[in-house]
């Protein structure tokens, strides 16, 4: 190696004062002409190259210290700045001629020294959590990375106006690329898709990924084939959430939906497990009384319904006294007059719930509120051994109204709903509203998470499975199959959206968790801004083509 480096200043010297005259017996490294060597071995030019790369940013920045200094006018500081760049390039040639032996082969240790000398800059910008943010704060952070490199020669102005562009050009684009590979690396799991996932729901990749990726997946469903692929697998995501709300309702007796029941044989399955639960309960429990909390609770429904046309308020007061109060002797409802008692006011809810009027829409949810009035009472009165098996039916009946509701919508595909419509039903049940204004009414958070992940519609879920295979295959004469590649090479991505394509990327996109990952996931998004930027020179020399 050569004795020239042993001839550099030392780097306090850069703001200090560069030295004027060689020492005493030795020639005048700035002036002197590099003498090129035998070029060293692979190690040591890696070595070097990485001295090379972290003492870049530093003369860069001596370079523009040095022209702060001339545009201050301080004395001597024109002078300083032609020394400085002289010195600069002069140390840029030893380099290339004494180590890279005069070859153009990319230095990949002048790289890594130039992340590392930049590193403690551009790790202290944000990441971005989204593609756009790492897309702006990776522009900042290569501006950043491309300023600190340093002129050989030319305008120095019009360079680094050159360093500045491909710099900001690099961390555009690596910010991005190093989001994406931190996700895929640790994805950052959106809370309401991990919700949906532990309850049974298995969503598609654009609504697992949100924002644009969810808005180009719904885009996608008008192109041919394709787009059934995608209906299907948004299909099949709504049917799991169904089944997830009617689980719910199972959940007080341990119990799950039986597979390949869904939709109006959901809601009767459901139930008749929970009026059987009930019944069973209510034989436990033996007579009930009609205490002043029952009392109140009727009164004020009747109350509240004053607010409708008499006529409506009128029935209303009708049914507590015909299916309430004369069934009632001395005050005390037996058992089986409790059940006869609660399994029509179950009956006439349904049916007025049902109805296009407003007017006996509220009816309708008056009366079910009046069942879950005397359900109420039921419990409080229940024995100590038969309070739980009460309480697990009350609990029940109280999530399936709310998935019953929703599947009665107008819009409801055969009993089957969609999360915006379970939503809707959650909020009418919540009688002061103000439960669901906080966000913690009942089902409340499935119905959230359904609604901001899922698609808003209930297309079918098999149909473009089925026809998958039928679609890329084509009947000839005699029986044979021919495939079309054309479009079995248009299949392939809507195998993503298959049951096991959509499950085996749930698994890929939300599967890796931990710290160890989060810690690699958050070094590939910080170490990607300077790792593209210190290709800045090649960009640059793209751009100056």
């Amino acid at each position: 190696m050569s004795d020239s480096w042993k001839q550099a200043p030392i780097v306090s010297e850069y703001f200090s004062g560069m030295p004027s005259s060689p020492m005493p017996g030795q020639p005048n490294a700035w002036e002197s002409a590099p003498i090129a060597q035998e070029r060293p071995g692979a190690f040591m030019r890696g070595v070097q190259g990485v001295a090379q790369g972290i003492a870049d940013p530093i003369n860069a920045l001596g370079q523009m210290f040095t022209r702060a200094g001339s545009a201050a006018r301080l004395p001597g500081a024109d002078k300083k700045v032609a020394e400085f760049d002289k010195y600069v390039t002069q140390q840029d040639a030893q380099y290339k001629t004494n180590i890279r032996g005069g070859q153009d082969d990319f230095d990949f240790g002048r790289m890594f020294g130039n992340v590392a000398g930049t590193l403690p800059l551009t790790m202290a910008l944000p990441a971005g959590g989204t593609l756009g943010a790492a897309a702006t704060f990776g522009a900042g952070g290569g501006a950043l990375s491309g300023a600190l490199q340093p002129v050989m020669g030319g305008n120095f102005g019009e360079q680094k106006l050159e360093q500045l562009k491909a710099g900001t050009l690099g961390g555009a684009v690596a910010g991005p690329v190093g989001n994406m590979l931190g996700r895929a690396i640790s994805p950052t799991v959106n809370p309401q898709v991990a919700l949906l996932q532990r309850e049974g729901v298995t969503p598609t990749i654009g609504q697992i990924m949100g924002g644009g990726f969810k808005t180009a997946e719904e885009k996608l469903t008008s192109v041919p084939l394709l787009g059934s692929a995608i209906a299907s697998g948004q299909g099949r995501a709504n049917e799991q959430f169904n089944r997830a709300a009617f689980n719910r309702a199972l959940a007080p007796f341990g119990e799950q939906l039986p597979d390949g029941v869904a939709g109006r044989d959901a809601v009767r399955f459901v139930g008749q497990r929970i009026g059987q639960a009930y019944d069973d309960a209510l034989n436990a429990v033996g007579p009930i009384r009609l205490d002043p909390q029952l009392s109140t609770a009727l009164t004020g429904l009747q109350n509240r319904l004053t607010v409708l046309p008499k006529e409506t308020a009128d029935q209303f007061s009708r049914l507590l006294q015909t299916e309430v109060a004369d069934r009632a002797q001395n005050g005390i409802l037996t058992p089986e007059a409790m059940k006869a008692a609660e399994s029509q006011l179950g009956q006439m809810a349904r049916g007025y719930s049902r109805s296009l009027d407003f007017d006996q829409r509220q009816l309708g949810q008056a009366i079910s509120e009046a069942q879950t009035a005397l359900r109420d009472a039921v419990q409080r009165q229940a024995p100590r051994g038969a309070a739980d098996a009460v309480r697990a039916a009350n609990t029940a009946y109280a999530n399936f109204l709310r998935t019953q509701r929703a599947a009665s919508s107008v819009g409801a595909n055969d009993g089957v709903f969609s999360a915006s419509q379970l939503q809707n039903a959650v909020r009418a049940l919540d009688p002061t509203r103000s439960r669901f204004a906080r966000g913690d009414a009942l089902m409340q958070d499935l119905s959230d998470a359904g609604k901001s992940v899922l698609a808003q519609r209930t297309p079918d879920s098999g149909t473009a499975g089925r026809l998958l295979p039928a679609a890329i295959a084509g009947g000839a004469a005699g029986g044979a199959v021919t495939i079309n590649p054309w479009l079995a090479l248009g299949a392939v991505p809507a195998l993503a959206y298959t049951a096991t394509g959509q499950r085996a990327l749930s698994n890929l996109l939300t599967g890796r968790q931990g710290a160890g990952y989060g810690l690699l996931s958050d070094a590939a998004r910080r170490l990607a801004v300077p790792g593209g930027v210190a290709l800045s020179p090649a960009l640059q020399g793209l751009l100056n083509q």
